[in-house]
């Protein structure tokens, strides 16, 4: 029988911060080694949510927030290793591990469907810092109301600038035409993020996964994985480093962002 998120979880946590704590604190009693690559990413899926329905309800701080956003896309690299994903499966992993994170957090609140995920972390991305953050002590219902109204004002405003809102890009991606991402355009990532990353685990590829550059992505994976060889391992290390001196001179828009250029394969939510 297939594992499913939905059957590892049990429901015992009734925190005063409502259900956005319950999530994370249920999330966190299980033993995520003993859980298939399909499920870890379902729960990385399920968390990344709860850690923003905490950052809204102010619970948690946007540091928090951020480092378990950083998880989530470490995740994303580990679990399609793990899992020997071949060419052309990894969009429907993603897909499939969204749909079990989806059917576990509609099990605490209806409203949390597959559509609700998906616009509240593109609406939070977008907004950035402007996105309304409640004192510390909000209700759960208060920050629930929060962000229906910023979804709803992120689908508006899309649908007047003629955009396609039934796929979203990433949270941490923004397009830079309504076409999706091809090779000659752009992207726009969180520099602190970004450089994070490619610190911490840029010989993975974990910041090009990040950006939304999965091409760039594999051909990092691949050449740590190789990096025995050394020739691989210095080109490795001379191109992490030149990002990481690129990202720290380039400048931030007003959403602490920076430009970077598309690669040759790339997300598409």
């Amino acid at each position: 029988m297939e594992q499913r998120l939905i059957d590892a979880v049990c429901k015992t946590h009734n925190l005063a911060c409502g259900i956005f704590g319950n999530i994370s604190d249920d999330l966190g009693a299980l033993n995520i080694p003993e859980l298939s690559p399909l499920v870890r990413m379902a729960y990385a899926y399920a968390r990344r949510f709860a850690a923003a329905g905490l950052y809204v309800q102010g619970v948690f701080s946007h540091e928090q927030y951020m480092y378990i956003c950083t998880v989530f896309f470490s995740y994303q690299v580990t679990t399609a290793k793990d899992a020997c994903l071949r060419p052309g499966e990894d969009v429907p992993f993603q897909e499939e591990a969204l749909k079990q994170a989806a059917e576990l957090l509609i099990t605490y609140d209806h409203r949390f469907n597959i559509s609700f995920i998906k616009f509240f972390g593109t609406a939070l991305y977008n907004q950035g810092t402007s996105f309304p953050v409640l004192p510390n002590g909000s209700s759960y219902e208060m920050a629930v109301n929060v962000i229906e109204r910023q979804i709803a004002a992120y689908v508006n405003s899309s649908l007047s600038n003629n955009l396609q809102v039934a796929v979203t890009p990433p949270p941490h991606v923004t397009r830079n035409s309504s076409s999706g991402f091809y090779a000659g355009n752009t992207v726009r990532v969180d520099k602190i993020g970004y450089l994070v990353m490619a610190f911490l685990v840029g010989s993975f590829g974990v910041h090009k996964f990040y950006a939304g550059q999965v091409g760039y992505g594999i051909i990092y994976l691949l050449m740590c994985l190789t990096s025995f060889l050394v020739i691989p391992g210095l080109i490795l290390m001379v191109c992490v480093w030149w990002e990481i001196i690129e990202a720290l001179l380039a400048k931030t828009d007003e959403k602490g962002r920076i430009t970077l250029k598309a690669g040759f394969i790339n997300t598409r939510a």
